[in-house]
């Protein structure tokens, strides 16, 4: 359900789309090959959501007060906090992992269950990350554009992060009555504020490719922490990533069919021997990944062998260093 929200952030960029966003086939498809399918699916969320969230979210918003509305949006957003905490040390970022936890006492205690938003008034800026970012941060590539069903536009990562989100949600762990309610309001809320940029997908030539662009957009300046590399230099990231992953599946299926006696710790330990975790610069995982690729190739040669082997080696130089007995 988060993802609705992130759709929103989106839109509100869409506007540097222009009124004419359709790009190059061959640009599209480098991370659309799924189009035929994803415009289904956009056909049929726009038909779900003229018949009820829309309804729902004029109305909202025409009723209820501005004053009310900001009321709710700080606590949806207070109830993510825990989990924007937990990504930004997972991504090497202490110092906003701490920020982001203060922000969470002081608008959950002053702020009233964060109702009013007194962190930011504070001067304590928010520094909001989700688990498909830190994936992100990780190496993990981002995979080809996807719509879902009713949740809307997702990279194939966002999608494997949802549920690692769903779960990391405070709102997740309320009681059932409480918790159905405050989703819906999320949903309308987040609707509400996605009617002003409608006009935007309107008056472009192609309102699909005028969503997915701003959505792709939007979500490689939350990854690089609104520093985004070049074209040709996140294209090297992400097909680097992807030779990695490749690599890992294969030894791992390879590793995993020598039996249970294999000591698998090590290979989980392998997995992020190369890691630097920290800010998702494009220097930072390229980095990270010439690091992979030496450990891709050690991880080839065969562990269990090797090991005896060396011991074999030792023993016969310490058998050679031995002085001979005299007779």
């Amino acid at each position: 359900m988060l993802v609705i929200l992130l759709c929103s952030l989106g839109l509100a960029i869409s506007g540097c789309a222009g009124s004419d966003t359709r790009t190059e086939d061959s640009e599209s498809s480098a991370y659309d090959p799924l189009e035929s399918f994803n415009r289904k699916m956009y056909r049929l969320n726009t038909s779900v959501d003229k018949f009820t969230l829309k309804p729902l979210a004029k109305g909202y918003k025409r009723f209820v007060p501005s004053p009310v509305r900001r009321g709710f949006a700080n606590i949806f957003a207070n109830l993510t906090t825990p989990r924007s905490a937990v990504n930004n040390f997972l991504q090497g970022k202490p110092k906003r992992g701490f920020n982001e936890l203060g922000r969470f006492l002081f608008n959950s205690t002053l702020g009233i269950g964060g109702i009013f938003d007194v962190a930011t008034a504070g001067g304590m800026e928010r520094y909001d990350e989700d688990f498909s970012q830190t994936f992100a941060v990780w190496g993990v590539p981002e995979g080809p554009y996807l719509v879902l069903p009713i949740l809307g536009p997702h990279s194939m990562l966002d999608a494997v992060g949802v549920p690692f989100d769903y779960y990391s949600d405070v709102n997740t762990y309320l009681t059932s009555g409480v918790k159905d309610r405050l989703y819906l309001f999320r949903l309308v809320d987040a609707r509400a504020r996605l009617l002003a940029a409608e006009n935007l997908l309107e008056k472009s030539t192609d309102p699909y490719i005028a969503l997915r662009e701003a959505y792709v957009q939007n979500r490689e300046f939350e990854i690089y922490d609104g520093e985004p590399p070049d074209a040709d230099v996140r294209a090297a990231v992400n097909a680097a990533g992807a030779r990695h992953l490749r690599l890992l599946l294969l030894d791992l299926r390879r590793r995993a069919a020598r039996g249970p006696g294999f000591p698998r710790g090590r290979v989980i330990r392998g997995l992020f021997r190369g890691l630097r975790l920290g800010p998702a610069t494009a220097g930072d995982r390229l980095r990270s990944f010439s690091q992979w690729r030496e450990y891709s190739a050690e991880a080839r040669c065969n562990e269990p062998r090797s090991r005896p082997a060396a011991r074999v080696t030792a023993t016969r130089a310490a058998a050679q260093a031995r002085p001979s007995p005299r007779h």
